[in-house]
């Protein structure tokens, strides 16, 4: 069954700070108009923030007269497993939404956890899926499989703004996937960077908004880098210390890779996004497997090895909207599944 943005309670963070360190954080979010309640646990002194939901009861098209540009929808399913094909078609749904005026120029974002998928930019090159290796797998299948993928006349998952475009059946992935050998699909999709890989224990996050948009810049570069900056401050809350690359984009820690970015845009609103390793297992990024980012000699790495214990994906999404909030100095309204 396709996902959709349905029977979804709302609520908003508002002028929230959280203290450095390592602590537990419970998100009490319940139905729109009531308080948000953090309280962080660690210690018996350890301080409760409160935020008030400032959503209202609003339905149908008058909620788009409502909000703000400075808001985001934020939807959130990192409670369940979505397949790469469902998130694609989520945020088409939504950029169709948005082309055919149904809910105005709300900008959102998706919160994700997918089954494990890789995933090629635009003008990735198919050399760094090492597994193609003709002494194993026979130059038929390696130059079929090129061919699929290949940057020019393979086939794709395409986002656009365009209101007659079509999705993907999410189970018809013969006509558009390879399989990697651990079984995981393969698709080229419309955004930037090379290939990467996605699935569980990975927040993965997609923003949709028009940087057209006051307080957005219509800033490409702009926007990567903040996007970086969000992640850097995810991770000094947890004092793991997150590096830039002048040249690659991304967050490192030392030499490892812990968030890929891969970006687009139409007319200015921007989709896909990037994918933060949290607990995710990483022999999916093993080098006979695939090239990460096209970075032969860098790892790569996750929150929970970096810290040497296990943390959850609730505890760090709520790091991660706060830290999204403050860098963009945007409004995030969540949106839960009930």
């Amino acid at each position: 069954m396709r996902l959709t943005p349905q029977s979804f309670r709302t609520t908003t963070i508002s002028n929230l700070r959280l203290n450095s360190g390592i602590h537990t954080f419970v998100f009490d979010a319940t139905a729109a108009g009531r308080t948000i309640c953090i309280s962080e646990q660690g210690s018996a002194a350890s301080p409760r923030y409160h935020a008030s939901s400032s959503s209202n009861n609003i339905d149908g098209r008058a909620r788009k007269h409502h909000i703000a540009s400075s808001t985001v929808m934020v939807h959130n399913y990192l409670g369940k497993i979505t397949p790469y094909t469902q998130g694609w078609c989520l945020q088409e749904e939504y950029l169709q939404s948005r082309a055919k005026d149904i809910d105005g120029e709300i900008n959102r974002m998706l919160l994700l956890q997918h089954s494990p998928t890789y995933t090629l930019g635009r003008g990735a090159k198919e050399e760094y899926l090492t597994f193609l290796d003709e002494n194993v797998l026979g130059k038929k299948a390696c130059e079929r499989a090129r061919s699929i993928l290949a940057r020019r006349g393979g086939k794709r998952l395409s986002l656009s703004n365009a209101t007659d475009a079509t999705s993907p059946d999410e189970h018809d992935d013969g006509e558009i996937s390879v399989l990697a050998p651990n079984g995981a699909p393969i698709y080229r999709v419309e955004r930037g960077g090379e290939v990467t890989y996605h699935g569980p224990g990975q927040i993965v996050c997609y923003p949709m908004l028009d940087l057209t948009q006051d307080p957005l810049r219509k800033d490409l570069h702009w926007y990567l880098r903040s996007i970086e900056e969000v992640v850097l401050r995810t991770l000094r809350h947890y004092n793991i210390d997150g590096l830039r690359d002048s040249i690659n984009s991304g967050v490192f820690v030392d030499d490892n890779k812990i968030c890929a970015v891969g970006l687009s845009a139409s007319k200015w609103v921007t989709t896909h996004g990037f994918a933060l390793n949290v607990y995710c297992d990483l022999s999916y990024f093993d080098s006979s497997i695939i090239m990460p980012c096209g970075l032969e000699e860098r790892g790569v790495t996750s929150m929970s090895k970096e810290l040497g214990s296990d943390i959850s994906l609730d505890e760090v999404q709520q790091v991660l909207l706060q830290c999204f909030q403050d860098v963009f100095n945007l409004n995030l309204i969540i949106q839960s599944k009930e």
